[in-house]
């Protein structure tokens, strides 16, 4: 063999025994490894919530389509009312009402949400929160249930801390306001399809009104509501709250929020929750991070405010009482 094969040769067997180890079946393959990667950053969920201190379902259950076919192809109704006048308030209390759709051709009697709106010339927050298109489309989905809207001002009443026995605007709501709209309209008049909320001022004249009579609503709603010391301990929803014998067995649905920077509604709010969950009294209050009592922020929460409120009423109109008899 020539010099230049026998260098030929050694090559070839270095190669060789270079190759063929990694070829071995027997040989241990690595497999390699993928860091797991790894968030920078503190994460912040976007509300934060004091929940209501029995036991919440782990998970929402799914909203089911409306059972039957949806009965018309008619949209929703609103109706301004600006002659209602009120003998305690010794003016007009106007209001804008929402009927929903089918309301005409379906003689159904429909669950009633009634909103009490921040102050004089507020009831435009039916057109400022898309109230009508929200619940159409939310209606004719199931999402909401087919119910009677109304967002009512208070007049000059509403911005008075006056209480029974001289004039007030919770007397306004009870003895006036909800036996218009029960007479004018097919409502089902019963505690368990009716709810009561406010925005602002009228959060508060909302709650006073439940916690006073709760024998009229069984849902409760203040958005951004101002709660504090200066009421008479007798009618301030904050006493009420801890001193009240009635309330926890009232077995109310309550829900309060308001924006993180909003301190005129989160420090009597707060203090509100405290005091329900001291005494063990279900309820959601939600403090959202951004947002002022004003219409931008209840626009961004009108969703889940809606969904709140209707969660137990039926989405199918054949359950509904008939119109043409008397309320159950």
């Amino acid at each position: 063999m020539t010099v230049r094969g026998r260098m030929f040769g050694l090559v070839l067997f270095l190669v060789l025994a270079a190759v063929l180890p990694a070829c071995d079946p027997m040989a241990q393959v690595v497999e390699p490894t993928v860091p797991t990667p790894t968030l920078s950053g503190t994460a912040t969920a976007t509300p934060t919530a004091t929940l209501s201190p029995t036991p919440r379902p782990t998970a929402t259950p799914e909203l089911t389509a409306t059972p039957t076919p949806f009965p018309c192809d008619e949209d929703g109704l609103v109706i301004d009312i600006t002659d209602n006048h009120s003998e305690t308030a010794r003016e007009d209390i106007p209001y804008t009402a929402y009927l929903p759709p089918c309301y005409g051709s379906s003689s159904a009697r429909f669950p009633l949400l009634l909103l009490i709106a921040p102050g004089p010339g507020r009831r435009d927050l039916m057109e400022t929160l898309n109230l009508p298109a929200i619940l159409d489309e939310g209606i004719r989905s199931g999402a909401y249930p087919p119910a009677i809207v109304v967002i009512a001002e208070l007049g000059r009443l509403g911005s008075r801390t006056q209480f029974p026995p001289d004039a007030s605007a919770s007397t306004v709501i009870k003895d006036e306001l909800l036996p218009a709209i029960q007479r004018d309209f097919c409502v089902v008049e019963q505690r368990t399809f009716r709810a009561i909320g406010g925005f602002g001022q009228g959060g508060f004249w909302a709650i006073h009104t439940a916690f006073t009579a709760p024998d009229l609503f069984s849902v409760i709603g203040g958005h951004s509501a101002v709660l504090d010391n200066s009421v008479p301990p007798a009618e301030n929803p904050l006493e009420i709250a801890r001193n009240s014998t009635i309330l926890p067995n009232a077995n109310f649905r309550m829900y309060f929020d308001n924006g993180a920077p909003d301190e005129a509604a989160s420090n009597g709010l707060q203090l509100l929750s405290d005091r329900l969950t001291a005494r063990q009294i279900p309820h959601t209050y939600i403090i959202n991070p951004v947002g002022q009592a004003d219409a931008e922020y209840w626009a961004s929460h009108v969703e889940e405010y809606l969904e709140f409120y209707g969660r137990t009423w039926p989405r199918d109109y054949g359950v509904l009482p008939d119109c043409r008899e008397p309320s159950p």
